[in-house]
């Protein structure tokens, strides 16, 4: 970090320890968690339930501290872009205590957001509701394609369809049962063009479920695709949507966990085995885990050490057992 850009953080050490000074000078309460790349980056955590850590980035080439949060639910709620630290801190107090974007944006002008943010605010109707007007306006904007605009109101004459969260990647009109950053659909279709049929897919770029020739048609065979009691789109869960995209990846679900635990438990597999597997997918990083499956993970990854050289195991194996009954209490749990 460039000192005469940045002589706090460079004082300091880092951008976090730049920020809690600040903070107490300012008298603020805020908690922030270390930050990465040589402390250029720092996050101050939020204590509304709803709202994941503030991030805060120093530019490079020039003084500047961006800002910018996300929900829970993985909607972008809040950006901005300041030269003053403790414009930084102010946001995130106000972030951290759960105000309006509206009084955020007032209270510290630097702040902004966009229309969809403001409509997740409002709740994920108001959210589906917004997205779509963004595609069919980009769609009815689009005349050198009328295949994507048919198909575009085709779906959003479909009830069904209407009530899921739509998103677009390459032309594909994909539908989620949840709001914002997602990437696992429900369903999607690809529109016909230059006389190649409408294609519904199980994935937004993967897959075919059936071929059609009309929007109308590949709506229909969507529609029938959905499960029977799927409602409107919700504030995506964290953990359920880290089960579902990895579920996408072929990676380890929690009954696949459970039985590697099973194994060492009842001596089928070496404690060495099941180290190696856990290893490979616990230091994959771009790999997304549910609280419970990293959990588990990080006990089967160093369930083969040892006290010492030729000493005993870390964990006996009345431990590994305590810890397979744990993980089956907590499923249970869930």
């Amino acid at each position: 970090m460039d000192p005469d850009l940045y002589p706090e953080p460079a004082a300091a050490g880092s951008l976090t320890a730049a920020l809690e000074a600040t903070a107490a000078e300012l008298g603020a309460d805020v908690s922030l968690v270390p930050g990465t790349q040589g402390g250029t980056e720092a996050a101050i955590l939020a204590a509304a339930p709803d709202r994941n850590p503030l991030r805060v980035f120093a530019a490079a080439d020039r003084r500047g501290f961006g800002v910018v949060g996300w929900s829970r639910g993985g909607v972008q709620m809040i950006t901005g872009g300041t030269t003053d630290l403790r414009d930084v801190v102010r946001a995130a107090v106000l972030w951290s205590s759960g105000r309006s974007l509206r009084e955020m944006c007032e209270q510290v002008p630097f702040l902004e957001h966009d229309d969809f943010a403001a409509a997740a605010e409002r709740g994920p109707a108001a959210a589906v509701e917004c997205q779509w007007r963004g595609i069919r306006a980009t769609a009815a904007e689009t005349p050198g394609f009328p295949e994507y605009a048919r198909l575009v109101e085709a779906a959003y004459a479909e009830p069904r369809l209407r009530q899921l969260f739509p998103v677009t990647s390459h032309w594909t009109l994909g539908f989620q049962a949840c709001i914002g950053l997602s990437f696992v659909v429900e369903v999607a279709i690809e529109p016909g063009s230059n006389g190649c049929p409408y294609r519904v897919r199980p994935l937004l770029m993967r897959g075919v479920l059936g071929v059609t020739d009309s929007a109308e048609e590949a709506v229909a065979m969507a529609v029938a695709h959905l499960p029977a009691d799927l409602g409107p789109a919700v504030v995506r869960n964290d953990d359920e949507h880290a089960r579902a995209l990895n579920s996408l990846k072929g990676v380890p679900d929690l009954d696949e966990i459970e039985r590697w635990f099973a194994a060492v438990a009842e001596g089928r597999v070496s404690r060495d085995e099941a180290d190696w597997w856990a290893s490979c997918w616990l230091l994959d990083d771009d790999l997304t885990w549910d609280e419970l499956s990293f959990w588990a993970l990080e006990l089967l990854c160093g369930i083969d050490l040892a006290t010492g050289p030729g000493g005993p195991y870390l964990h006996d194996d009345a431990q590994v057992r305590e810890w397979l009954d744990e993980l089956r209490r907590r499923r249970g749990a869930q």
